[in-house]
């Protein structure tokens, strides 16, 4: 990584957690703080990107091989949502779910792997 890129990444991410404190929708956001919604969601996932690959880097090798290994135990079932409250489009990047806690947030994106899943329980559980 470049030092230019890594310097974006930081100066993004405290951009991304300013509009997140905003509560302003993001394409509002973007608006007002002269920034195109297609730059803050490609520097968003590079940010997803960078914490996922962070985050696998910090799981043990045998849970990377071998999800199996977790118990059924740890993790809790959630009962989708009805259709029709359900408004994703093909075009639109967001979650189907997120986990707050502070300034730290994990989003589970449409078509998220079980295995991705997973890896992400197993971090937070390790924390």
């Amino acid at each position: 990584m470049t030092a230019n890129h890594a310097y974006q990444l930081k100066r993004w991410k405290l951009l991304i957690e300013e509009q997140a404190k905003s509560g302003m929708k993001i394409i509002e956001w973007c608006r007002r703080n002269g920034i195109t919604k297609d730059a803050f969601y490609y520097w968003r996932r590079c940010l997803q990107e960078e914490a996922y690959d962070e985050a696998v880097k910090q799981l043990p090798t045998r849970i990377i091989n071998e999800t199996s290994m977790v118990p059924h135990t740890e993790y809790v079932e959630l009962n989708p949502c009805p259709k029709k409250d359900i408004s994703l489009s093909p075009n639109e990047n967001k979650p189907v779910a997120v986990i707050r806690s502070g300034a730290t947030s994990i989003e589970i994106m449409p078509g998220a792997t079980e295995d991705i899943i997973k890896a992400l329980m197993m971090v937070v559980r390790n924390v």
